[in-house]
């Protein structure tokens, strides 16, 4: 993996720490802030989206991994903000992003992709890492921090996880290679995430009140990190056949997100943390040099 690419994977590891602290101080009415958050996304790159589809015409052979993949991606946002409502920050997001890890790379293999015995031993250092992120301390380890009543929705929101990053990885494969393809294709995926998110709320019986708290500022902002972010990982999806390897490198953002924490929560249990970092920074260096 080049050094660009494994650039533009922390930038976007930036982003998404950045979005999903924006929606954890929104926790109050999360379901409420994704949904602002998928519309503002959706209403504000419908003209450039279609303008560029017209001119490219890239989406005739993705629609069906688009749609499926918006499908994947509306019920992680949607049980991602119920486990932000119902337990932790430093528990929900590192956990929701170190189940994923190996299920990528199981789907990678069956997908015909090759994996090195070092990228294995990276990728379960990686999971480690990020699943060790959640304690105070290692003294404190117990089920209870991981089996609680955020627990079955961090799960979900995994396997949403898993869904879309094995849809858009295998169908960025299909469309002409290029950031502008890639942002096209980035668009569609959120509009269908919108659509369908809509209709979950609906079936779940969420309504959203125009006087409801919480505002549209920061769904805006979160909107367009979360936007910028993905993009630049479905840019990657292009040059990588791995998608394993490029969800690995993305969870640079649980140390990321968990040191903000640190500074802005004031939590304890910054050594076992650490110690987390550590890990997940030996296993990148053992994808980066020995995936291949």
């Amino acid at each position: 993996m080049s050094t660009c690419l494994v650039a533009l994977i922390i930038l976007s590891a930036f982003m998404h720490a950045g979005w999903n602290l924006l929606a954890w101080r929104q926790k109050s009415h999360g379901v409420v802030f994704m949904y602002r958050l998928l519309l503002a996304v959706a209403a504000i790159g419908f003209a450039p989206a279609l303008a560029a589809e017209l001119r490219l015409g890239c989406m005739g052979r993705v629609w069906l991994y688009v749609l499926g993949s918006g499908v994947f991606s509306a019920a992680y946002c949607y049980c991602l903000a119920r486990g932000y409502e119902t337990a932790d920050f430093t528990v929900v997001y590192p956990l929701a992003r170190a189940l994923p890890v190996l299920m990528v790379a199981v789907a990678d293999v069956a997908g015909g992709a090759h994996l090195t015995s070092f990228a294995w031993a990276g990728l379960a250092l990686v999971a480690v890492g990020v699943a060790l992120a959640p304690l105070p301390s290692l003294g404190a380890f117990s089920r209870g921090h991981y089996l609680n009543r955020g627990t079955l929705w961090v799960a979900l929101a995994a396997l949403g996880t898993v869904g879309y990053t094995v849809l858009d990885s295998r169908g960025q494969k299909l469309v002409p290679p290029g950031p502008q393809t890639a942002l096209t294709y980035c668009y569609f995926y959120f509009l269908v995430t919108f659509v369908v998110y809509a209709v979950i709320m609906r079936i779940a019986s969420r309504k959203v009140a125009a006087t409801e708290s919480g505002g549209w500022s920061l769904p805006v902002a979160a909107a367009l990190l979360n936007f910028a972010g993905y993009w630049l990982v479905l840019w990657v999806f292009q040059a990588i056949p791995q998608a394993s390897y490029v969800l690995a490198f993305r969870q640079t953002s649980v140390i990321i997100a968990v040191a903000i924490a640190f500074l802005v929560f004031k939590e304890k249990g910054k050594a076992v943390r650490l110690a987390a970092a550590v890990l997940i920074c030996l296993g990148l260096i053992a994808i980066k040099f020995w995936g291949k």
